[in-house]
């Protein structure tokens, strides 16, 4: 009774903000709410409002909204001086409101992704990848990079349950490398594994995962085991035909009670000493 109190306080102009029609149900249009509060911060700033979308539960009416948005350029054609050019490079801007299910709407701007270069255009598609049923944000970015003509290309995700107030549970600059430094833009896919949800980024016959971690609420890296290696036999020693020599032979003692067999040399008489007595 409280969260409808509060959204019915909210004057008519968010019913028909940016030519939306008057809606049935007794809430406003939950992104009215969010152009409404852009409107109030930005002012004369804001330029246009580029996409909207809307995240909803089974028969219940929209609890979040994401808008793609642009800025008023801070130098207008006029105020240019004479041999300065306009930069028109699209500047996309993301902003997000979510109304729990219990409190007021909450509304905030959504600051640029560490990794993007400045500028970027978006793309947003609606899609549940935490496994609640309920569709969360996915937002492509492109930018052009001086000198790299691959440019930059980034995913980011925004959780969509009401609960979740709108946290960034993914953000990362699609770009793998190969062993051999080839520079590839992933394909992202996302698949459930016995109750894990995944998110795959895949190019050049490699393969990055991710999975959902509910207590943090983030999508984190699943790190792989490392490959076990072979066991190396033992070298089997060969001997050298170079270098080796003949067997000895050994000779076993004489048994008890027997005399070891005389020297054949002693036998010779030819080594008996001569007798000189003459």
């Amino acid at each position: 009774m409280v969260r409808t109190t509060l959204l019915l306080s909210l004057p008519l102009a968010l019913v028909i903000g940016c030519g939306g029609a008057q809606k049935t149900s007794e809430a406003p249009d939950i992104c009215n709410i969010a152009v409404s509060s852009l409107k109030q911060e930005l002012g004369p700033e804001l330029g246009k409002i580029e996409l909207k979308r809307r995240s909803t539960r089974t028969e219940r009416v929209a609890h979040a909204c994401l808008i793609v948005y642009s800025r008023v350029a801070e130098e207008l054609p006029e105020e240019l001086e004479d041999g300065d050019d306009l930069d028109l490079e699209i500047d996309h801007r993301l902003a997000i409101v979510v109304d729990p299910d219990r409190g007021a709407p909450q509304f905030r701007k959504i600051r640029g992704s560490k990794d993007s270069p400045g500028s970027v255009r978006v793309g947003v598609l609606t899609k549940d990848v935490t496994g609640d049923g309920i569709a969360d944000f996915v937002v492509e970015e492109r930018a052009s990079v001086k000198g790299d003509a691959l440019g930059y290309r980034g995913l980011r995700i925004f959780e969509g349950a009401p609960d979740g107030r709108g946290q960034e549970i993914f953000s990362k600059q699609l770009l793998i490398q190969t062993p051999e430094g080839l520079r590839i833009v992933p394909r992202w896919t996302t698949k459930s594994v016995q109750g894990h949800h995944l998110l795959l980024l895949t190019g050049g016959g490699l393969e990055n995962r991710y999975r959902y971690n509910r207590l943090h609420r983030a999508f984190q890296l699943v790190k792989k085991a490392p490959k076990a290696a072979p066991a190396k036999a033992a070298p089997i020693k060969l001997p050298n035909p170079t270098t080796s020599k003949a067997p000895v032979k050994i000779k076993k003692p004489a048994a008890k009670g027997k005399k070891a067999p005389a020297n054949d040399a002693a036998k010779d008489p030819m080594n008996e000493p001569l007798n000189l007595d003459l």
